[in-house]
């Protein structure tokens, strides 16, 4: 401190071969869910000393598909991703450019081809088809019946599978599935309120 010193990254990372970098992919800055998941990640990562890249896919396929390869091309050492889209190839590419992972994934499906691919990778998934089974069983057993679907982003893998457990908990009681009670939104509130709108302006 006395002398004003400052380490040279650069050549540090020259003689560590690491970059002391971690990627963070998240669908949507806006989300209050996902800033709070970058700034856990942060407040851990700066003691650790290292700094962190953010990438905001927007819940598109092209977005994530560009965030491995930059992440790939800036050399961090880890990757942190919340992936819609990601495939068993994406992270091959990662995993061969000696980058550790961990992913929040949409759906056991996927985890196992990822897990197939790459053992050593960690892996967070949510069930949204048993998800979407227990919240309709749930209602049913309160006795509804004329029960609603909000989807988030329509071709996501999270709405189709959280759509089928909807709908294979209908069938299963014979309920008949009205076309008009499954409204398209997105994963944002404006997307959650109009949707709301809808079902609340239907037909009793």
């Amino acid at each position: 401190d006395e002398l004003k010193y400052v380490p040279n990254r650069m050549a540090r990372n020259l003689r560590t071969q690491r970059t002391f970098s971690l990627a963070v992919v998240i669908p949507d800055i806006t989300n209050p869910y996902h800033p709070a998941f970058v700034r856990g990640i942060q407040d851990i990562a700066v003691h650790q000393g290292y700094e962190v890249i953010v990438y905001n896919t927007d819940n598109q396929r092209e977005q994530e598909h560009k965030a491995v390869k930059s992440a790939i091309h800036n050399g961090v050492d880890g990757l942190i991703g919340v992936f819609l889209h990601v495939d068993a190839e994406d992270c091959r590419q990662l995993s061969e450019a000696e980058i550790a992972l961990v992913l929040n994934l949409p759906s056991m499906q996927l985890a196992s081809k990822i897990q197939s691919v790459l053992p050593e990778a960690g892996l967070v998934v949510l069930d949204n088809l048993e998800a979407a089974e227990a919240a309709v069983h749930y209602l049913l057993g309160l006795g509804h019946r004329r029960i609603g679907f909000m989807q988030g982003i329509a071709d996501s893998p999270p709405s189709l599978i959280r759509l089928d457990g909807y709908l294979r908990v209908l069938t299963q009681h014979a309920i008949k599935v009205d076309d008009q009670l499954i409204v398209a939104g997105d994963f944002t509130f404006d997307g959650g309120r109009n949707a709301m709108k809808q079902l609340l302006a239907l037909q009793e």
